[in-house]
């Protein structure tokens, strides 16, 4: 029996070890930069993945997390639909913005989140929602007066937010 156990954790082991193919976090994360100046954002994508599933305690997580955001809405993958690429964009802001709502990065995410809501996936009760919580959040980030100004034009077509502009002048 204490074989069996012995074999069975090493078993464990030797997957556990090459699942992420004995890379460390610092491995994948350089592998996906290089990867992306390379101009390889599928698999540059992929490695960024690989690190968030393997390392969530890794100090690259949230990195990781905020430049797969960035490539889901740069619609980098084209084997996935664009409106399922910005929705994922927006579930990955958000992982940001949980993670680290006291940083710069944190606010960015959630204003970025807020503006998919808004102007790419037309979920604009989320968006205010979105846009509220950012202003009340940060009320002096620089991006403030854009997320007043997408609360104001929410849901309105670009063409007629152009109209009243030139007619406001």
């Amino acid at each position: 029996m204490k074989k069996i156990i012995l074999l069975i954790t090493i078993l464990i082991s030797v997957l556990l070890v090459s699942s992420c193919g004995g890379k460390s976090d610092s491995d994948l994360w350089d592998e996906a930069e290089q990867l992306k100046v390379e101009e390889k954002y599928v698999e540059s994508l992929a490695a960024y993945k690989n690190l968030i599933d393997e390392f969530p305690e890794s100090k690259y997580y949230v990195d990781a997390l905020f430049e797969v955001g960035k490539m889901y809405h740069g619609k980098v993958d084209k084997n996935i639909p664009g409106i399922e690429s910005l929705k994922k964009a927006a579930e990955y802001y958000k992982m940001v913005h949980e993670s680290e709502p006291n940083t710069d990065r944190g606010a960015s995410a959630l204003f970025m989140l807020g503006f998919i809501q808004a102007n790419e996936i037309s979920k604009f009760d989320e968006a205010k929602s979105t846009y509220e919580k950012f202003i009340e959040m940060y009320p002096e980030h620089e991006l403030v007066q854009s997320a007043k100004a997408e609360l104001e034009t929410l849901g309105i077509p670009p063409e007629e937010i152009l109209t009243r502009k030139s007619e406001e002048e």
